[in-house]
């Protein structure tokens, strides 16, 4: 089949596609502590 070749192709990860899987943990990484300073200044 030539078909097969392409759509596995295609299913490979696309660089840009990373993006989904990286950008909410940077967004974790920067709120959880911005979280804390602000408990500390609050107190």
């Amino acid at each position: 089949m030539a078909l097969t070749p392409s759509v596995f192709q295609e299913l490979t990860p696309h660089p840009a596609s990373l993006l989904f899987v990286i950008a909410p943990e940077v967004i974790h990484l920067l709120i959880k502590p911005n979280k804390r300073l602000r408990n500390r200044l609050s107190q």
